[in-house]
C-alpha cells in the first residue's frame, strides 16, 4: 500500500515539474522580402511574458514547453507559431490594410498615418519600373498627389521644380528638404541620387511639417529611404536599358512656308532696287534686307520659297532624337550580424539639340550594417557621384531664342569655303537671328562635378523601454566648370558683322577673341542628429490593465553649411 502511494506522489510530481518545465527560444523575425523585422514584439501566447526582438530580427525568450509564441510589428499581420524549436524563422506578412498608413517621422519613429496632422505621400519605387534618367527626382514626378514635380526642360541633367507648397519665404525659394535615411542631404541635388539603391520615399507636405523637421522643413520634405539586405542569400541585380526620346510636335509647329516678300515676276524675292536679293558664299549675309508691307490690306503671305530663297525647316535641322544608356548592378547579402549592399550605375544622355553635348553620371554606392555588441549596431552609407556635363547650352532656350527669330531662308547648315559657319546672315533672316552652330564651333562648356554622401548610423535598444540612436552625415559637392571661347578672327562673316562671342572680355575685336573662364564650387554640409526614444507599455510594463502606449523623443540636431567659390578668366591670349 505505502508502495503504491509513494509511486503516486512521485508521478504526481514529476507531472508538475514537467508543467512548469522552461525551455530557451531563439530565432529572427524577417518580412517577406527576408530583411530582419527590428523591434517585433515576441509574446508568449497567454501570458505577459515577451521580448523585443534587435536591429537584426533576432530573438531570445524563455517559455514553457509546448507553448505558443505570438508575433507581431506595425505595418505586418500578427503570426502565432508553435515554440518548439531552438532556431525558429518567422516570417511575417505585409499587413496591405495598414502599410500605407505606417510612416516614419522626423525623429525617426514609425507612427500610423493617421495619427499625423499633415500630409504624407508613401512611394515605393523598390518594385517600380525604373524611369530612364535613373535619378530619383525623376522616378517621383507624377506620383505624388498634390505635389508640383516637373522637368524645367527636356535636357538632361537639368534640375527638377518642386513645390510642395506655396511660395513662403522672399529669397528661401520652395524647394524642400531632401533626406536620406534621416538625415538632410543639401550639397548634393535630388537627380543626381541613383533610383537603384532606393526603397521607398516619403513626402510630407503643408506647413505643419516644419512641427516635425524643424524650421528648415518648411517648404516640405522628401525622405528617402535605401534598400537593405536579404537575409540568408547572396543577391545580385543586374539591370540595363537603352531608350531614346523626343521633343514631341503635337500641334505640327512650323514657320510657314509662304512668304509676302516684294518680289519679281519670276517670283524672286528683291532688294530696294527692285534687283533679287543675293547671297555671298564668302560672307555668309545676305546683301540686302527683304522689302514687304505687313500693314498693306493687298499684302498677302501666299508666295512660295522657289526661287532665289529656298524654305528651310529650322526645327527639323537643330531638333533630333536623343538616346539614355542606363546600366546598374547591385550586389547585396547578410549573414547573421553582418549585411552589405553595394551598387553601381552609369547613365548617359546626349541632348536634343544637335552639336549640344551629352550628360552622364556615375554612381558607386556601398551599405554596410554590423552588429557590434548585444542590441548595438553601426550602418555605415557612402555614395559616390561623378558627373560630366557636356552641353553647351543647358536649357535649349538660346537655341530656340535664335531660331525662332530666323525667317525660314536661312540655311544654317551653309559653311562658308574655309568650312566655317556664319553667325550672322544680315538683317533679311531676322535682326536677333543667329546660328546655333557657329556657337557650337566656337564655344564649349564643360561641367566636372563629384558628389560625396557618407552617413553614419549607430544605434543601441536595450532589453526594454530605452532606445539611444546618433546619426551623422558629410555631404560634400565639388563643382569645376570650364567655359571655353575659342578664336573668332578667322571666321569671316565674324569680322564682317563686328560679332564674336565672349564673356568678360570688355573689348572683343578680331585681334582679341578667345577666353577661357573658370568657376569650381565647393560646398560642404554636415548634418547630426542624435535622439533617445523611451517607449512604454502600461498593461504590458507595469501590469496595469490600462490600454496606453507612450514614446517619449528627446534630439539634438546640429547643422552646418560651408560654401567657397572661385573663379577665373582669362581673355586675348597670344595666338
Amino acid at each position: 500500500m505505502r508502495k503504491k502511494l509513494l509511486m503516486t506522489v512521485c508521478a504526481y510530481a514529476m507531472a508538475i515539474l514537467v508543467g512548469f518545465a522552461q525551455t530557451t527560444v531563439t530565432g529572427k523575425v524577417m518580412d517577406d522580402k527576408g530583411s530582419p523585422v527590428a523591434g517585433a514584439t515576441v509574446l508568449e501566447k497567454g501570458t505577459k511574458n515577451g521580448v523585443s526582438a534587435g536591429n537584426d530580427g533576432a530573438f531570445s525568450i524563455k517559455v514553457k514547453n509546448g507553448a505558443s509564441l505570438v508575433v507581431s510589428a506595425l505595418g505586418f499581420e500578427t503570426r502565432t507559431i508553435a515554440a518548439n524549436s531552438s532556431n525558429l524563422m518567422v516570417q511575417l506578412v505585409t499587413d496591405i490594410r495598414s502599410l500605407s498608413e505606417v510612416v516614419v517621422t522626423g525623429v525617426g519613429a514609425a507612427t500610423s498615418k493617421k495619427k499625423l496632422g499633415i500630409a504624407v505621400e508613401a512611394v515605393n519605387v523598390g518594385n517600380q519600373v525604373k524611369v530612364p534618367s535613373g535619378d530619383v527626382g525623376q522616378q517621383l514626378v507624377g506620383q505624388v498627389a498634390g505635389a508640383q514635380i516637373s522637368s524645367t526642360n527636356g535636357n538632361p541633367g537639368q534640375p527638377l521644380n518642386i513645390l510642395l507648397r506655396g511660395i513662403n519665404t522672399i529669397q528661401g525659394g520652395t524647394f524642400p528638404m531632401i533626406l536620406v535615411d534621416g538625415l538632410e542631404v543639401r550639397a548634393t541635388d535630388l537627380g543626381s541620387i541613383d533610383v537603384n539603391i532606393i526603397e521607398r520615399v516619403e513626402v510630407v507636405q503643408g506647413a505643419a511639417a516644419a512641427s516635425l523637421y524643424g524650421a528648415q522643413g518648411a517648404n516640405g520634405v522628401i525622405q528617402l529611404f535605401t534598400k537593405k539586405a536579404k537575409a540568408g542569400r547572396l543577391n545580385i541585380d543586374v539591370s540595363s536599358s537603352a531608350t531614346t526620346n523626343e521633343l514631341l510636335n503635337v500641334g505640327g509647329l512650323s514657320k510657314s512656308r509662304f512668304h509676302a516678300f516684294a518680289t519679281d515676276a519670276s517670283n524672286n524675292v528683291i532688294k530696294a532696287n527692285g534687283q533679287p536679293l543675293v547671297f555671298d558664299p564668302a560672307l555668309s549675309v545676305y546683301d540686302a534686307n527683304v522689302q514687304y508691307s505687313a500693314l498693306n490690306v493687298a499684302s498677302f503671305a501666299n508666295k512660295a520659297y522657289d526661287k532665289n530663297l529656298q524654305y528651310y525647316d529650322h526645327y527639323k535641322m537643330f531638333l533630333k532624337k536623343g538616346y539614355v544608356l542606363n546600366n546598374s548592378v547591385t550586389i547585396s547579402g547578410s549573414r547573421e550580424k553582418v549585411d552589405f549592399l553595394l551598387s553601381a550605375s552609369y547613365n548617359k544622355q546626349n541632348s536634343n539639340f544637335k552639336d549640344n553635348g551629352d550628360y552622364a553620371r556615375s554612381n558607386l554606392t556601398s551599405k554596410l550594417s554590423v552588429e557590434l555588441a548585444k542590441n548595438l549596431k553601426l550602418t555605415s552609407l557612402t555614395q559616390l557621384v561623378y558627373t560630366k556635363n557636356t552641353l553647351n547650352d543647358q536649357s535649349g532656350r538660346g537655341i530656340f531664342y535664335s531660331i525662332n527669330n530666323s525667317r525660314p531662308f536661312a540655311n544654317y547648315d551653309y559653311r562658308d569655303p574655309d568650312g566655317n559657319y556664319g553667325v550672322y546672315f544680315g538683317d533679311a533672316v531676322g535682326v536677333n537671328g543667329a546660328n546655333p552652330n557657329f556657337v557650337n564651333q566656337y564655344t564649349s562648356t564643360l561641367i566636372n562635378k563629384v558628389d560625396i554622401v557618407q552617413n553614419f548610423n549607430l544605434n543601441y535598444r536595450f532589453a526594454r523601454y530605452l532606445e539611444l540612436d546618433a546619426k551623422y552625415s558629410l555631404n560634400v559637392s565639388n563643382s569645376n566648370t570650364t567655359y571655353r571661347y575659342e578664336d573668332q578672327s578667322l571666321n569671316k562673316n565674324a569680322v564682317y558683322n563686328d560679332y564674336f562671342y565672349s564673356n568678360y572680355n570688355p573689348n572683343s575685336s578680331p585681334t582679341s577673341t578667345g577666353e577661357i573662364d573658370n568657376y569650381v564650387d565647393r560646398t560642404t554640409f554636415q548634418n547630426f542628429v542624435g535622439t533617445a526614444t523611451v517607449r512604454t507599455d502600461f498593461d504590458k510594463d507595469f501590469g496595469l490593465k490600462v490600454p496606453v502606449k507612450t514614446v517619449t523623443t528627446v534630439a539634438f540636431d546640429y547643422r552646418k553649411n560651408n560654401y567657397r567659390q572661385f573663379a577665373a578668366y582669362g581673355y586675348d591670349a597670344p595666338g
